[in-house]
């Protein structure tokens, strides 16, 4: 592909192809949120050049709509790899310029769905990282924009079960973080909700592993927040909370467990497994103390 955009720099097709090849490179070397081979330095490098190759192509092409997108994507995608390697200040800048295109082109088209559910993507991304460098309360504003954005989505193709899973996603984000900041009552409708949804999910259609998972990890990450609220009480609520999250851990544990025999758990996907199995004996073991 280098070679063939180099032979006609001024076809379009060709570059863009160039660019997504070394972005498909990139996310398999070592994107965390696709399969990859765990090279993040090599990751890193890929999408620097993807990026560098759309970002001329955008100047290039002006009008080209596709390059500015592309563009957004290559950032975005090189902020997930500096966050796995913890240069968390640097993914928060490349993530912030994917943003901005994704807000350009949301407000220039506002009827197209597409670039409303990369805008959606793009606040959410953008919460995890302000999360992480601790500004939890801007995380939680930017994730409402992207639980907002979903939820209207949804509401305009109710048949979507794919824009219904990212509104259960964005649910359990928005639920973790009011947790962290001692939200309760919002935390736990919630994650309430991010449970229905992805348990009407997966009774649809109990053969896909996705929808399996989705709700394994909804009720995993609900438990989680009872453990966060148990650990702020006392009493007979600490032990209500306490038994709540071993609800939860149980029921997650045994999803993951049926995927595991079924030989379809992800290996990458497996750290879930540990999680719920370790917190699942940490639970049942306070417990057993407190009675």
């Amino acid at each position: 592909m280098e070679a063939v955009a180099a032979a006609a720099p001024q076809d379009a097709a060709n570059i863009r192809q160039l660019g997504v090849a070394y972005q498909k490179l990139g996310n398999t070397l070592g994107n965390p949120n696709a399969p990859n081979i765990g090279d993040t330095a090599g990751a890193l490098a890929a999408l620097e050049r993807s990026a560098e190759i759309f970002r001329a192509a955008s100047a290039q092409f002006p009008t080209n709509a596709t390059f500015r997108r592309n563009h957004a994507v290559a950032e975005s995608n090189a902020a997930d790899v500096l966050f796995a390697m913890k240069r968390v200040d640097e993914a928060l800048v490349r993530e912030g310029r994917s943003l901005a295109v994704y807000e350009a082109q949301a407000a220039a088209d506002p009827t197209n769905a597409a670039a409303q559910n990369d805008l959606a993507i793009g606040y959410s991304k953008m919460a995890q990282l302000l999360d992480a460098t601790g500004q939890a309360a801007a995380g939680l504003a930017s994730q409402r924009r992207a639980t907002d954005i979903h939820r209207r989505l949804a509401a305009a193709d109710p048949r979507s079960s794919d824009m219904k899973q990212e509104l259960a996603s964005d649910y359990n984000r928005e639920a973790t973080l009011q947790a962290a900041l001692g939200m309760r009552e919002l935390s736990l409708a919630n994650h309430a909700r991010a449970v229905a949804i992805s348990r009407e999910l997966s009774a649809a259609n109990p053969s896909d592993y996705e929808q399996r998972f989705a709700l394994a990890q909804a009720q995993a990450e609900r438990a989680d927040a009872y453990v966060r609220f148990a650990r702020a009480a006392a009493g007979a609520a600490r032990v209500a909370d306490l038994s709540a999250a071993e609800v939860d851990y149980g029921a997650a544990l045994a999803i993951y467990q049926e995927l595991e025999r079924a030989g379809t758990l992800a290996g990458s996907d497996k750290s879930y497994v540990d999680h719920a199995r370790t917190q699942l004996e940490s639970v049942r073991a306070e417990r057993a103390i407190l009675k």
